[in-house]
């Protein structure tokens, strides 16, 4: 076969076949051309190859678990469930970026020493370079530079989203505020954050934000999002909460809607319990359920479009709270803890 064929047909292949990248289909037909064209092609014998091989990983039992549902319909469903102790062993044995993070901690350790050493012989200017490139702001009074915590503090493996950030700053509180006002405001209720606002103007805040505008939405249109601060999310909590049940949820309306705003609204509360001195009174198991609840309701509410990743972290916070009994919020840690 002559060179202008011998084009003609690779570019026919392509063509001819779903895309993909030119590095992609050298490395296919080099493949065939050393061993042959599997006997197996089709993308359900890929799915079973894929899990076959990954089934090696059962140190800790199967990796692979089938599970039978029932479905709102009635009906039974099977579900594909992964052994989430088998799939961390296969992930550790792979390597990569997983495994070279758990070894994190004792670098983290070791690189703050680096930035301590550079910080007495660099001129300011290449310091700050340096702070740059290894992502440390150096303090004196930094709890990294305290010696007597050098084995208690694991910068990595300590690492944890805390409450506030979750729900408060761009959080789940927020987005589930915005789509309640919105979903009540296309409902033929477009004056409901002027009625909102007077409705905060008759309660006693905090004078730093006393004169919060929330009829003021057009920012909030730009973003889509109910933009304040998470102090200012906190303190209006129990307000909002009040006039979703009095002026709307008793009235019957748009009860899916509320319920999910009110459940966000009761998880913050118990988290808000636990950092303020009362974790005995809230269990792992009941941040758990409500996190549930908080999924359950959201779909409730025909919100399934709107969830975002932080909603996940609520699920996790319980793990977060079980050691110590109580989870605080690192927010206003931020400055020592980046110092």
């Amino acid at each position: 076969m002559e060179r202008p064929s011998k084009l003609q047909r690779l570019h026919s292949l392509r063509r001819a076949t779903p895309f993909c990248s030119k590095s992609a289909l050298h490395g296919i037909l080099k493949d065939i051309s050393q061993h042959g064209v599997p006997e197996m092609s089709g993308p359900k014998e890929m799915r079973e190859a894929t899990r076959s091989f990954l089934s090696r990983y059962n140190t800790y039992g199967p990796l692979f678990v089938e599970h039978e549902a029932k479905t709102t319909e009635g009906g039974l469903a099977t579900f594909m469930l992964l052994n989430v102790f088998s799939l961390l062993e296969g992930v550790c044995r792979q390597g990569g970026a997983f495994y070279t993070l758990l070894k994190r901690c004792a670098e983290g350790e070791d690189s703050w020493s680096r930035l301590v050493q550079q910080k007495q012989r660099c001129a300011a200017k290449d310091f700050n370079l340096w702070q740059q490139a290894t992502g440390w702001t150096f303090s004196p009074e930094c709890i990294f530079s305290e010696p007597l915590l050098r084995n208690v503090i694991r910068p990595v493996a300590m690492f944890v989203h805390d409450w506030m950030h979750c729900c408060l700053s761009n959080g789940t509180l927020n987005e589930a505020t915005w789509r309640l006002l919105k979903t009540i405001q296309g409902q033929d209720f477009s004056a409901v954050f002027g009625d909102l606002e007077k409705f905060v103007d008759l309660w006693t805040l905090p004078a730093s934000i006393a004169q919060i505008k929330l009829g003021q939405i057009k920012s909030c249109k730009d973003a889509d999002k109910f933009k304040t601060t998470a102090s200012e999310m906190l303190t209006l909590n129990p307000v909002l909460a009040y006039f979703v049940r009095t002026c709307i949820l008793a009235h019957g309306f748009l009860e899916p809607q509320c319920r999910a705003f009110l459940q966000m609204s009761h998880m913050v509360e118990l988290l808000q319990a636990a950092c303020h001195g009362h974790a005995e009174h809230v269990s792992p198991l009941q941040l758990t359920q409500a996190a549930d609840e908080c999924m359950r309701s959201w779909f409730a509410a025909d919100w399934e479009k709107h969830v975002n990743r932080k909603m996940h972290w609520l699920r996790n916070i319980r793990g977060y709270l079980q050691p110590s009994a109580w989870k605080e919020s690192t927010k206003p840690l931020q400055g020592m803890l980046a110092a």
